[in-house]
């Protein structure tokens, strides 16, 4: 173990910075099979110094540790990297987030998020858990709660999209009755069967979307509405805001500028 002398002193005695230092001064290289161990010694080596770093002797032990680095064939940025890394770790964060990781993106994102004060976690896309089958037998969908579900006409291509928190069966139930007493102010289904004159097929009505947060089932069963020409919903639930709706809006003949 090096000792330095600190130019601080407490009474008549010196204080002193302990630094971890071969004799030789001499380190495995970079290039060895040793790389990945032999980068944490390095980072030990600096993260012993800088816990001293308002220390009178701060500048002399880094210029000794960029020294050493270099002689024992690290890279010259490695210890201006590892000194920005230290920092980083030693800051305090006013926040938190954890984020999907996506390569080139979530590494940008993440150093202004830094910036900003909020700390960040990665999470993988995807978990085993969703990449691994499931043992169980696979729920039906007509069973699942909280979905965004179509019902489509049988005499035309038009179709109804909606959301409810229960599952299909018990939605499409309310909406049968609907129908039946010609319920027009509470069901768009009701209003197409009454206006044109239609059939509605209940046997091909389908789950579209499974998601339990309310919110976001909401922002989907928007999305699906704006982007489908051909469903006679009287509203897109959400109400999403006009740039959004010119986004999703399909592309038809009639709108495509030459």
């Amino acid at each position: 173990m090096w000792l330095s002398p600190d130019s601080q002193t407490k009474g008549s005695a010196l204080a002193y910075t302990r630094s971890p230092r071969t004799l030789t001064d001499t380190y495995t290289t970079r290039h060895t099979i040793h790389g990945t161990k032999n980068l944490q010694s390095k980072n030990t080596l600096q993260q012993s110094h800088h816990s001293h770093r308002n220390t009178a002797v701060h500048k002399h032990e880094c210029k000794n540790i960029a020294r050493v680095l270099r002689n024992n064939g690290f890279p010259r940025n490695l210890h201006h990297m590892t000194r920005n890394t230290i920092t980083s770790q030693n800051r305090q964060f006013k926040s938190f987030t954890c984020l999907p990781y996506v390569q080139g993106v979530s590494e940008r994102l993440k150093r202004i998020l830094n910036d900003a004060g909020v700390k960040v976690a990665m999470k993988p896309l995807k978990t085993i858990g969703q990449l691994l089958p499931k043992p169980k037998d696979a729920t039906i969908p007509q069973h699942r709660t909280g979905v965004v579900y179509q019902v489509p006409c049988r005499d035309c291509d038009m179709v109804y999209i909606g959301q409810t928190k229960r599952n299909l069966n018990s939605r499409l139930k309310e909406h049968k009755v609907a129908v039946k007493n010609m319920d027009v102010n509470k069901s768009a289904l009701c209003e197409h069967v009454f206006v044109c004159d239609h059939r509605i097929n209940w046997n091909d009505a389908q789950v579209l979307k499974q998601e339990p947060n309310w919110s976001k089932r909401l922002v989907f069963e928007s999305c699906l509405i704006n982007s489908n020409s051909n469903v006679l919903n009287r509203n897109d639930g959400k109400n999403l805001s006009a740039v959004f709706r010119d986004i999703l809006r399909p592309t038809s003949p009639s709108n495509i500028v030459h």
